[in-house]
């Protein structure tokens, strides 16, 4: 199992589920030009995502940790292509919505089944920088969406844009299918610490604080961006003139520097541990929000979005393989009885050790397929010793850290929809009895609440310290 490939195709496909996410907005003036929909239809169109995610990404996590991650994120991608088919040759308002559905469900199984499979490869040492760059892709996805959309569109047509993405995304498929990925990740008997039900899950998030409070982090965010999305474009067209050329530039300033510095702070995480990094970017956050509603300029409002996009990076990058750790069994990295880059063998206890074994001068190296497990034993020598954290061999269904990563990221995953939800219905209606600067201020008491509940309650999840180099 080549996990550097692995790693790439679920970049990939995150990236690609962000480009069709984005890749509407420029055709909006289509649906109402060409099919007649009123505001009401085009904001059915777009909820429909939000709805889709929604619904399916604790039953997709579920089927992850029971069926494996394997066939989820084939459904995700094939339900992701067909449902970007359906949109290049839609004729009416219903059947975008229902095509619009069936994305965020696509969406849903992808997302689990891809952050479960990162949190599964790769040990906790690693999982921040890894998650990092994941979120950079779907950064990167966020910013080319509308923008090839609308040049599609412009210059071949309505149809040009979700065709080529079509095409992508039935590549992807394929590749997905022929390369060998993780098939279940333990067995999911009694005992296994996988819920098997929707009220274990329950019991499980009300008696797991860290789960708990990851959830939380994860909802609080989603919301504060449901809060924005909507109510900034109209203030700073009011407030200072920008058209909607400027409002663009400056969520791409935000997006932009949300993606680059994902991988920075996973990295930082990775040294740190999660809760520095948690609780200095929801600090930070709540001190730099309200600015964008009182910043006196462009050049401000500009350095503010830039801020913006870093500091809840620092919050929202970490806040992944925390969530990952938390439901790890034994609180055992996922990589303990794996063949990590061609070095460690297991102590008793399940605890990795890197070290030469005793009496082993000159360690020879068996290939991991004849040992039955993947564990190979140690290589004396330091040069592989560094070598430990750059690939991870997982012995499919035989490790006994591994724990339910496809049931934490679709909690992640409804959280975040759920914020998104209710981030605009909730904003809006403060902003038209509070104006703006009072919601962004209410917003940054919301944030300050919930880092007390994180500095209270939540315990450092990273382990292994002594793998890091």
């Amino acid at each position: 199992m080549n996990t550097n490939r692995i790693f790439a195709l679920i970049n990939l496909a995150v990236f690609l589920d962000t480009v069709l996410y984005g890749l509407v907005v420029p055709v909006v003036p289509h649906y109402a030009t060409v099919l007649g929909a009123t505001p009401t239809g085009v904001g059915v169109i777009f909820a429909a995502y939000s709805a889709g995610l929604l619904l399916a990404s604790v039953p997709a996590g579920l089927a992850c940790d029971r069926y494996g991650y394997k066939p989820v994120m084939l459904l995700g991608m094939a339900g992701l292509t067909l449902s970007t088919l359906i949109f290049a040759f839609s004729g009416h308002i219903w059947l975008l919505a229902v095509s619009r559905l069936v994305q965020g469900v696509a969406g849903a199984a992808t997302w689990a089944a891809g952050l479960a499979l990162v949190a599964f490869l790769y040990p906790p040492h690693l999982r921040g920088q890894k998650m990092g760059i994941v979120m950079t892709s779907t950064g990167a996805g966020t910013i080319t969406g509308p923008l090839l959309g609308g040049a599609l569109y412009q210059f071949a047509g309505y149809s040009s844009p979700f065709l080529i993405t079509a095409l992508g995304g039935a590549l992807l498929t394929v590749l997905l299918w022929c390369n060998p990925l993780p098939g279940r990740p333990a067995a999911t008997a009694p005992g296994s610490g996988r819920p098997a039900c929707l009220p274990e899950l329950r019991k499980l998030l009300l008696q797991n604080r860290n789960l708990f409070w990851g959830v939380m982090i994860t909802v609080v965010g989603s919301f504060g961006f449901g809060i924005i999305e909507p109510l900034l474009p109209l203030d700073l067209h009011r407030r200072l003139g920008l058209p909607s050329a400027g409002v663009g530039l400056l969520f791409a300033a935000f997006s932009l520097s949300y993606a680059l510095f994902q991988p920075l702070f996973g990295t930082i995480s990775d040294r740190l541990g999660r809760k520095p990094l948690l609780v200095g970017g929801l600090v930070s956050t709540a001190a730099t929000i309200p600015w964008l509603a009182l910043a006196p300029d462009v050049k401000m409002e500009t350095a503010v979005m830039i801020l913006l996009g870093a500091t809840t990076g620092a919050y929202s990058t970490p806040a992944l393989p925390m969530l990952a750790e938390s439901v790890e069994q034994n609180g055992q990295p996922a990589a303990v009885k794996s063949t990590i880059n061609g070095c460690g063998h297991l102590k008793e206890g399940g605890q990795l050790d890197i070290s030469p074994a005793a009496g082993d001068a000159n360690p020879a190296v068996p290939d991991a397929r004849q040992t039955g497990t993947g564990i190979t034993r140690p290589v004396a020598d330091d040069k592989n010793r560094k070598r430990c954290a750059s690939t991870v061999y997982a012995a499919d269904g035989e490790n006994p850290a591994n724990g339910p990563y496809g049931t934490a990221f679709g909690l992640f995953n409804s959280a975040y929809s759920l914020g998104l939800v209710g981030g605009p219905l909730m904003g809006t209606f403060l902003a038209q009895r509070w104006g703006l600067p009072a919601v962004l201020l209410t917003y940054s008491i919301l944030l300050l609440l919930t880092t007390a509940g994180v500095v209270a309650q939540l315990r450092e999840t990273l382990q292994g310290k002594s793998l890091r180099n």
